[in-house]
């Protein structure tokens, strides 16, 4: 029996699963995924950031303040009756993606300062003070812009911000020395900068500029610079370093440019905080498309993860959709948070791959 229905758009498809028919469940450790749900609880109950851009699918949010209040309760060794009890379990089916798709995100790395010298000359920007964001009554994040002669207009892109216009309007939290690192700290969505000073400092997103995300690799693949089948965040990152001149023309296709704060007390075993605002944790949390799932779903995947110095290894876990982003576009859709140092870059950098996707909804949907 397939459910369509009031919450389920036409195009997508969600088939009732048993628990004890999901691929792995029962060998679970389950304590991860509910100590992360916990803390997306917390935000269900009080803020509210997981419906706050109304997504097409995942139930009602009364039924997932009522879960959120005895997740709340319930202890570590209660993991899995709590998941079983609380949710029923629905194989996503996106006729646009029928295979899934799984990719990888991490916390990336940089060399700077936070002053301007020497080597230290590309800004890590705050907000801009004339950044605006207009709210629009669709369920969406909204647009970005700023206001020039009394009227709404696009913000500025990337090549023009390079060029100098936040001059004024922006203060810079830190200098980092590669603009390719820059770069990937805002594809990533936040950074770890080890400082001239012999500290470290961690910054978040705050803010966009609101232009369309534009894939750089997907730009050489298909210019046919480097083959479909060998485009990673590793051999990217190689192809730019080769020409600084090149490198800074293809990165500027991206009009999209992201902005900062700066992380202040947050413990270092602990990730930044994903769009839910509460911290990610590495192989638990999930970045999904926000047009179709609430933030705080429990999601369980299947697939695939690329290992450094080791065969990729097979991935059964249920994870908390904490995060989102630019890139991440469909139902049967999830960006995995890897964490930070080496081997998280190495597997988030070489991930994309094909998978099954199970959502927990609450009980009754």
């Amino acid at each position: 029996m397939t459910v369509r229905n009031d919450i389920v758009p036409p195009a997508v498809e969600l088939t009732p699963e048993s628990f004890a028919s999901i691929e792995g469940w029962a060998n679970l450790d389950l304590e991860p995924p509910l100590r992360a749900f916990q803390r997306s609880a917390r935000d269900i109950l009080s803020v509210g950031r997981a419906f706050s851009h109304r997504p097409e699918l995942g139930g009602a949010p009364r039924h997932w303040k009522r879960v959120a209040r005895i997740a709340l309760e319930t202890l570590p060794k209660d993991a899995r009756s709590f998941f079983e009890s609380q949710f029923a379990a629905y194989r996503v089916f996106d006729p646009h993606r029928p295979e899934g798709l799984f990719t990888g995100y991490y916390e990336a790395q940089a060399l700077g300062s936070r002053r301007r010298h020497g080597r230290y000359q590309h800004p890590v920007y705050a907000r801009p003070s004339d950044l605006v964001r207009r709210v629009i009554d669709d369920g969406s994040e909204g647009v970005y812009g700023r206001m020039e002669a009394g009227e709404f207009v696009p913000y500025h892109t990337r090549a023009e911000i390079e060029a100098g216009a936040l001059e004024g309007k922006a203060q810079p939290l830190f200098w980092l020395d590669c603009p390719v690192d820059l770069f990937f700290i805002h594809v990533q969505g936040s950074g770890r900068i080890a400082l001239d000073d012999g500290t470290m400092a961690r910054v978040a997103y705050v803010a966009k500029n609101g232009r369309p995300y534009t894939s750089i690799g997907a730009e050489l693949v298909v210019a046919g610079q480097i083959a479909r089948d060998k485009m990673s965040m590793q051999r990217l990152r190689q192809w730019l370093a080769e020409d600084d001149g090149r490198a800074r023309e293809l990165m500027r296709r991206n009009e999209s440019y992201i902005f900062f704060r700066e992380l202040l007390d947050v413990p270092s075993e602990e990730g930044p905080p994903g769009a839910q605002e509460v911290g990610l944790q590495p192989l638990v949390s999930l970045a999904v498309d926000r047009r179709f799932w609430p933030l705080g779903m429990p999601v369980w995947i299947n697939t695939t993860v690329p290992r450094m110095m080791a065969s990729p290894e097979r991935f059964q876990r249920l994870m908390i959709a904490q995060d989102t982003g630019s890139a991440i576009r469909g139902a049967a859709r999830g960006d995995v948070f890897f964490g930070a140092g080496q081997d998280a870059a190495y597997s988030a950098g070489y991930m994309k791959a094909q998978g099954d996707m199970v959502v927990l909804l609450p009980k009754p949907v």
